[in-house]
């Protein structure tokens, strides 16, 4: 095998001589650790196979995804824009593309009308500390948009935690400069002390930042209809309260994973968050999982599995209690095993706030999408304090189910594109006829 050495956890296959059939696929430059100034390498791009009949099938299937990229597609069928001017990842919906989108969001609508959910409206920002509360805030900070800043010099004071947070931390000379600085700007730290552990001082200046307004653009529509369901006394004769949204968030993908519609930074999903009760809990999973089967099947996608997506033990990144994990991973797996559907368990997948079921839709040249999810959640109506009465007259709290058959407008369109080609169903196409 020569003196290559592998950079991946191995071994993959006992010697080469297993890979019958290779090829080349490109070739592009790069720099040693990613530093223009450094020296500049060779990178090779290929890919091995058993058999070659295994190859030529890849190779087919990857000339056939070329000719159905929906990027090519869209532009051709005057479908989709994306813009330099507006901004990488943020799609334009040309008229022909606004059909299709409204189409798909009138047929869900009226089906979602149907089983009883309600229609909600929220902004598209919101105040940072009702994302602290959730745990979207800073959690998934490094794929978010940077927060807004009422005051002048709130920018200043979170950059100054950044920096005291990061490994190289900062000198006395610039912690004195960002101390001027933030005067200047009218922020007043007077129980601020350099001497102090970065610990206290960070939490003086978080302190400041709770006295003055910071926003997100919105990354999640489930917080603020955590707020919906908390605007009034809620009653268990109430629920289970369904409430949905075509709503739009924005997140931070970095530009190397920008794709088109399907990896993009402003996105409208077809949220909805379903407020029940724990004896509610395992009907509404299943009527979830109807749904997104219904939908899927309805725009002509048949082949799908299911993953059963769950936490890693091992990992500190969830949030909730052991015994609400237990609970809410038993109530999924229950469900889907009296459904019939085949499912795949998978640790380490889970949202960080409770274990999700996600559907793995398979495209007619074999490619695998993860398009619709339920989302089970006992952590979230915790965070917020959350409470119905109950028959019993005594406070409870709420289990919430997030569910998106579509995932995303942008991200399903695309994929529809690519599954049909461009040559949507009759229903879904738009432009039916063309008198010659």
């Amino acid at each position: 095998q020569g003196e290559f050495v592998d950079l991946c956890r191995g071994p993959h296959i006992p010697d080469a001589s297993k890979v019958k059939a290779f090829k080349l696929l490109s070739v592009a430059g790069a720099y040693w650790k990613g530093d223009a100034q450094g020296k500049q390498l060779q990178r090779l791009y290929g890919t091995a196979w058993f058999s070659p009949k295994d190859l030529q099938a890849y190779l087919d299937q990857l000339a056939e995804a070329r000719r159905r990229d929906h990027r090519v597609l869209g532009k051709k069928m005057g479908l989709i824009q994306i813009s330099p001017e507006v901004g990488q990842g943020l799609c334009l919906w040309l008229p022909k593309g606004a059909r299709v989108r409204v189409l798909l969001e009138d047929f869900l609508r009226q089906e979602l009308l149907r089983r009883g959910y309600e229609p909600v409206y929220s902004p598209h920002i919101g105040r940072v500390e009702m994302y602290e509360t959730s745990g979207h805030f800073p959690y998934y900070r490094d794929s978010q948009f940077p927060p807004l800043f009422v005051d002048q010099a709130g920018g200043l004071v979170d950059a100054w935690i950044s920096r005291l947070q990061s490994p190289e931390g900062l000198t006395l000379e610039q912690e004195g400069q960002l101390n001027d600085a933030a005067e200047v700007l009218g922020a007043e730290l007077p129980d601020y002390r350099p001497e102090a552990s970065v610990e206290d001082r960070v939490a003086v200046l978080q302190a400041w930042q709770r006295q003055h307004e910071r926003y997100l653009i919105k990354p999640m529509n489930c917080p603020h209809h955590a707020q919906i369901f908390k605007a009034q006394p809620r009653s268990y004769k109430q629920l289970p309260l369904r409430l949905m949204e075509f709503g739009t968030v924005y997140r931070y993908e970095q530009t190397g994973e920008l794709n088109g519609m399907l990896r993009v930074r402003g996105l409208t999903q077809d949220d909805a968050h379903i407020f029940c009760t724990q004896d509610q809990v395992e009907e509404e999973f299943r009527n979830t999982i109807e749904l997104t089967r219904f939908v899927l099947e309805s725009v002509g996608l048949t082949d799908y599995r299911v993953q059963l997506s769950l936490r890693d033990p091992k990992s500190d990144k969830y949030v909730g209690s052991e015994e609400n994990w237990v609970k809410a991973e038993a109530a999924l797996r229950r469900v889907l095993e009296e459904s019939g559907l085949s499912f795949q368990a998978a640790a380490g997948e889970a949202a960080f706030y409770g274990p999700k079921a996600d559907f793995m839709v398979r495209d007619c040249i074999g490619r695998q999408w993860q398009l619709g999810t339920v989302q089970l959640d006992y952590n979230m109506p915790e965070r917020f304090q959350l409470e119905y009465v109950g028959s019993d007259n005594g406070m409870h709290r709420p289990v919430m189910i997030h569910r998106a058959p579509f995932g995303s407008m942008e991200r399903f369109v695309g994929m529809l594109i690519e599954h049909f080609a461009g040559a949507f169903p009759l229903w879904l196409a738009p432009e039916q006829v063309r008198l010659l």
